[in-house]
């Protein structure tokens, strides 16, 4: 980072990011093998690993003098250490994984409660995600995390408008021109849709707040709405063999075309953006 301004939008990220990710971050950053990571860590608590990463960092040459000043990252970890878990994770299907951690205290939280597959859900309970497979890797959650923070610090690059930040979050975020393409027919309007989603996803990056979900749950609200309006624009146009639509019951006509081509009242429309 280069400066205080921009280490200011990622310390204020970085102070709303669930801590299990940022550890899983720091982590990635010390250079350990997240097979090996797992095995070294899983059965320490939250704050027996903080403890071990911050004297390791400090004692490490390079990572202790890294722009990223991650010394303030310890000091935000440790404040949420004596924190309840379901004070610090608003996200819906997070809180629907861990449940059964919810009131317990962030520090005293093993690693491999976290890694572990979604416990069985509760009679009656409405299921938010599906059951992670047991044939999952439980470091893969690791390098999950890793790569959120990895995003969180180009968000935060972005809000400081230094230089080719923004290029390098939209080359990261290589999922969304395939979500784009796959939902836009006519591929010559998909990089044109693209950009208007891009557009607004930069316009709203200031209200990102890790602790409700990841970039790219964010990122697709804009997606969708770029998605919905290039539809809106092409209103749909009776066959000229085809009557005129007759008029509804309550005398007010026929739906809108944009309803017609873009039903987003539509649960199974929806589910499928």
């Amino acid at each position: 980072m280069a400066d205080d301004f921009s280490l200011n939008f990622l310390f204020g990220l970085i102070s709303k990011t669930p801590p299990h990710k940022v550890l899983g971050y720091l982590i990635w950053a010390k250079g350990m093998r997240l097979d090996q990571a797992k095995e070294r860590f899983a059965a320490m608590s939250l704050r027996e690993i903080l403890v071990v990463l911050e004297t390791e960092f400090a004692a490490d040459a390079v990572l202790s003098k890294d722009p990223l000043v991650y010394a303030r990252w310890f000091e935000l970890l440790r404040d949420h250490m004596p924190r309840d878990l379901g004070t610090v994770i608003y996200n819906a299907e997070l809180r629907e994984r861990y449940r059964h951690l919810l009131e317990r205290a962030v520090g005293k939280t093993r690693l491999q409660e976290l890694l572990l597959p979604e416990q069985p859900a509760a009679a009656g309970a409405r299921r938010l995600i599906p059951k992670t497979p047991p044939s999952v890797d439980p470091s893969a959650f690791l390098s999950h995390w890793a790569k959120e923070l990895q995003t969180i610090i180009l968000v935060a690059k972005t809000l400081a408008e230094l230089p080719c930040a923004f290029d390098e979050l939209l080359a990261q975020q290589k999922w969304a021109k395939g979500y784009v393409g796959a939902r836009v027919e006519d591929d010559s309007e998909v990089q044109s849709v693209l950009n208007d989603a891009w557009r607004r996803i930069y316009q709203k990056l200031h209200t990102f707040d890790p602790s409700k979900g990841t970039f790219r749950s964010f990122a697709l609200i804009w997606v969708t709405y770029a998605i919905r309006d290039y539809y809106r624009a092409f209103p749909a146009e009776p066959s000229p063999q085809s009557p005129a639509p007759p008029e509804t019951p309550n005398g007010r006509g026929p739906r809108p075309a944009e309803e017609r081509m873009f039903p987003m009242n539509n649960p199974t429309f929806i589910s499928k953006l």
